[in-house]
């Protein structure tokens, strides 16, 4: 639908439109004329539109324009639902101007972090705004106080942005709870860049008659609105297959390559990010290393603002970043690991590209995940090229492991270390290197560690690291082509008639990630049952005698070690009907495995002639 400038300017009151042009902005994009003009004729809106495209005024204005009239005190006129508390910090920061200049009264309700002792902070369970803007999780509890329910019968407005992303199971029963105490009469908006798949989900919102609009805006050259994605044109999306132990060493010749990029990269645990921002630290000296997850205790918000003011920076990141956060002038989003859901692919590039901006976004994958990329291609539609690192080699990946290796195992007694000595007046009397610690009576001494300077905090985190990843990656909705263990090597059987090819992938190099890792030892984990780790290089150091940095956090571990060496656990016994089971079992498994491969003749024989539909279908049924 084409609605004119003039039209929407006359649509709203002047104190909201003055409020807009503060805002540098000399017009209005098309997916804001469009949403604006709908939404104050009263219609309740589904918008999709690219990431970067001026989304959240596009609601934010009309909701202003709404309660530009005078709003009883103590009740609530609209309220945005968003799906992390750093996106309703920005959607704050955007709504401030408009609520200073009406006077209207606004409110963030976010979730707070859990404390070390486990006793949680004292809850203000009341809204106290004309205009709240909350997490749903929060939100839930706010609205099972009696007085929250009254102060809600007047709404008028209900935005959800990121509504797709509100379908996840672990928000659904506080939407839910939401959903039931909100009044009908409303206007709604539901806005994200990727819309669910299935539209009954849009059900539980009570849309009445709602107007779609699925939009890219003109003033940024031709977009792709192909399918359930809609992507900016000016982002253009490569990837790199490259072996899954160079991997990290892929990921730190791009960031040299590129000197002087902003470069947002993506991981898949919190864990993942922490641990690799510590090893990547001394081996990327000459940038600026930021780490931004859901678990992060200290300085979460100070990490993003200083992300967003260092022109060179570097930020190491989960899914929380993916969506709505608008940082304006990222030059590339790396992907290090696939995301959990493959429209998350979408909003993790949209964090660059923005605003009709040039941007970039890069893929790493292994040989075994190449089905991604075609999958990504054929039902995402999405475009992307392949790039080649051409500083990555296998002996620079072999460095980069040693490095991690020594970092891991560096014992404090033999490592090279700067020491500033002090007398008892603490007074600098000396500097010097040395490869032995000395301790001199009456001296105090204050460590500065040039290499090792982690111990056992980098071995264990990396395993923890590495346990998350493999977890993980057997959660991702892609496991059918990317799996984490298949029993048969890759091969394709392409069916007349279908709409996609049977395929048989080729399992994870577990042994490869782990050596991209630096892991001194492997893992036992469930995952790798029945796994060939033949290939993993050990590395000849005793991991029991890594100590902790931290003096009480190594006396602990020394008395657990203690501990377990004079107790003597008596070993199970199991009985041979458990050894009957287990070898039933098996049995079933490697039955299964055989009908599958089975199957996959009778298709190959269909495909070559030799078999006809009849007797290929009596088959399968038999």
């Amino acid at each position: 639908m084409d609605v004119s400038e003039e039209e929407v300017i006359n649509l709203l009151p002047v104190e909201v439109y003055n409020v807009f042009r503060k805002f540098s902005f000399t017009s209005f994009t098309e997916v804001q004329r469009a949403t604006i003009h709908q939404l104050l004729r009263a219609k309740d809106v589904i918008v999709q539109a690219p990431t970067g495209s001026g989304k959240t005024l596009a609601y934010v204005v009309p909701l202003f324009s709404i309660l530009v009239k005078k709003w009883p005190k103590n009740e609530t006129g609209a309220l945005i639902i968003v799906p992390s508390r750093e996106l309703a910090y920005q959607v704050c920061t955007v709504c401030q101007p408009f609520a200073d200049a009406l006077e209207i009264t606004l409110c963030v309700h976010v979730g707070k972090k859990k404390r070390k002792d486990g006793i949680s902070d004292p809850v203000d369970l009341n809204f106290g705004g004309t205009v709240v803007i909350a997490t749903p999780g929060k939100l839930a509890k706010l609205v099972g106080v009696a007085e929250n329910i009254k102060s809600l019968r007047s709404l008028e407005f209900l935005v959800i942005d990121e509504v797709d992303r509100l379908f996840d199971v672990a928000f659904k029963q506080s939407m839910t709870t939401i959903m039931a105490v909100l009044p009908k009469q409303r206007r709604t908006g539901l806005l994200s860049a990727t819309q669910a798949k299935d539209k009954e989900d849009l059900a539980m919102f009570g849309l009445r008659n709602p107007v779609e609009l699925t939009l890219a805006d003109p003033d940024k050259g031709k977009t792709s609105t192909t399918g359930d994605v809609v992507t900016p044109s000016s982002l253009l999306n490569y990837y790199v297959v490259i072996k899954a132990e160079e991997k990290l060493s892929a990921l730190v010749e791009f960031i040299r390559s590129q000197k002087e990029a902003k470069i947002l990269v993506f991981f898949s645990t919190c864990k993942c990010v922490e641990y690799m921002k510590n090893v990547l630290t001394p081996v990327l000296k000459k940038r600026q290393l930021l780490a931004l997850h859901g678990k992060k205790k200290n300085g979460h918000l100070s990490q993003l603002d200083m992300f967003r003011k260092t022109r060179r920076s570097i930020l190491f990141s989960t899914d929380l970043l993916s969506r709505g956060i608008d940082v304006p002038d990222i030059d590339w989003v790396v992907q290090f690991d696939i995301p959990k859901e493959s429209s998350w692919y979408v909003h993790r590039i949209g964090r660059s590209g923005r605003s009709g901006r040039e941007g970039n976004s890069l893929l790493l994958i292994s040989p075994e995940q190449d089905a991604y990329i075609q999958f990504l291609q054929k039902y995402e539609k999405l475009e992307l090229r392949r790039m080649r690192i051409p500083t990555c080699t296998a002996l620079k990946a072999e460095q980069l492991r040693n490095k991690i290796i020594k970092l891991a195992s560096s014992d404090r007694y033999q490592a090279n270390v700067m020491f500033i000595i002090q007398d008892s007046n603490s007074k600098l009397i000396d500097l010097f290197f040395a490869t032995q610690f000395q301790f001199f009576p009456g001296i105090a001494s204050a460590i500065e560690l040039r290499q090792g300077s982690c111990f056992r905090e980098i071995l264990e985190n990396g395993t923890e690291a590495f346990v998350s990843f493999i977890e993980s990656y057997g959660r991702h909705d892609c496991n059918i082509v990317c799996p984490l263990a298949v029993p048969f090597s890759a091969c394709r059987v392409s069916v007349p008639g279908q709409l996609f090819d049977l395929v048989i992938f080729i399992e994870l190099d577990v042994v490869g990630c782990a050596h991209a890792y630096g892991l001194l030892r492997m893992p036992r984990m469930k995952e790798f049952r029945n796994r060939d780790l033949s290939l993993f290089k050990r590395v000849d150091i005793n991991t029991a005698s890594v100590p902790f940095k931290n003096k009480k956090q190594e006396q602990r571990r020394q008395e657990n070690m203690l501990k377990l060496h004079t107790e003597t656990t008596p070993r199970k016994q199991f009985s041979k009907t458990s050894d009957a089971r287990k070898g039933r079992k098996r049995a079933n498994v490697e039955q299964d495995w055989e009908e599958l491969a089975s199957d996959i003749t009778l298709l190959k024989k269909f495909k070559k002639g030799r078999l006809g539909k009849k007797e290929l279908n009596e088959k399968f049924i038999v």
